[in-house]
């Protein structure tokens, strides 16, 4: 299993999924562009101490993200549903 941001633009919201994927063992992708800086001290205060422990592959879209990802069931899911 693996989790996917797609274009992640609140900080807080993508280190609170981070810190979880870090305390489940699961790799997380992302998908540009995002909204926020990657590398900025607002995400790394979100993550605290867990982003190292996380796998973090970049995708530069949508289209590169389905065509690196593996076969396997794709589960979507949104805030707008």
């Amino acid at each position: 299993m693996r989790l996917a941001l797609y274009q992640p633009d609140i900080a807080p919201n993508a280190g609170a999924m981070l810190r979880l994927c870090a305390c489940l063992g699961v790799a997380a992708d992302i998908v540009e562009p995002c909204g926020i800086v990657w590398c900025g001290a607002k995400l790394r205060r979100a993550g605290m101490d867990y982003l190292d422990q996380v796998e973090l592959p970049r995708h530069a879209s949508w289209q590169a993200y389905c065509a690196a990802r593996g076969p396997g069931r794709l589960v979507l899911l949104t805030t707008r549903g």
